[in-house]
């Protein structure tokens, strides 16, 4: 699937904002991960949410 250059570079972003877990994951028990994860997804949801106009 190609993504349109916009889609791209915010996909590229959001994955370049999400790798400092990666370099924390030595620092951070599991349930720190799942919990960040979560908020994560959360917020991941509530973005794509307002940019669908449901709020």
């Amino acid at each position: 699937m190609m993504l349109p250059s916009g889609a791209k570079a915010e996909r590229n972003e959001r994955l370049k904002d999400a790798s400092w877990m990666e370099f924390a994951k030595p620092r951070l028990t599991e349930d720190d991960m799942a919990v960040l994860a979560d908020i994560g997804a959360i917020l991941y949801r509530d973005g794509l949410k307002r940019r669908m106009g449901g709020g």
